[in-house]
């Protein structure tokens, strides 16, 4: 089990909150522990948190939150048939695949088709992914909602989490 929480808005995170943030999802994936903070206009900024349990493959190249063409990701779960995902976009746009996670092959299939990507994808999933150009957010669970996603809407901006308390503690 991995842990995603994240904001886009206008809230200040401290970095004493940032590491308490971190330090509340520590619990859901014992290997790595990061967060991404991305400046979008002098009011609004991005900042995606990830905790992850390495399954698929081990090395911290695969750590999260990940990024690639201008967009960033925090995922939580399994793609089952992520290995034909990737064959399908390494030979349609001649792209080089960094590592062996389905993460990176989720990430490249978003940012190179968009949300369609999402009715190919089998498994069990929730994610957040931001496009830095298009200025957009895709939260998506998978069919059964096996992964937990919160999310709130306030006059600070838009969160997410995939624990209600980490979702509480953001907003404080």
């Amino acid at each position: 089990m991995c842990g995603i929480a994240g904001h886009i808005g206008n809230k200040y995170f401290s970095n004493k909150l940032i590491n308490k943030i971190c330090k509340a999802m520590d619990h859901r994936g014992p290997d790595a522990n990061n967060y991404k903070l991305k400046k979008l206009t002098n009011k609004l900024h991005a900042i995606f948190f990830h905790s992850r349990l390495s399954i698929i493959d081990l090395n911290p190249r695969s750590n999260q939150p990940m990024e690639f063409n201008n967009n960033m990701l925090s995922f939580n779960g399994e793609i089952y048939n992520f290995k034909e995902i990737q064959n399908t976009i390494i030979k349609q746009n001649n792209i080089k695949m960094e590592g062996k996670s389905d993460t990176e092959v989720l990430l490249k299939a978003l940012s190179l088709k968009g949300k369609e990507i999402i009715k190919q994808l089998n498994g069990m999933w929730a994610f957040a992914f931001y496009d830095y150009n298009k200025k957009q957010i895709i939260l998506s669970r998978d069919r059964i909602g096996e992964k937990p996603l919160y999310y709130l809407k306030n006059n600070d901006g838009f969160y997410f989490a995939s624990e209600i308390n980490t979702l509480f503690l953001m907003i404080e």
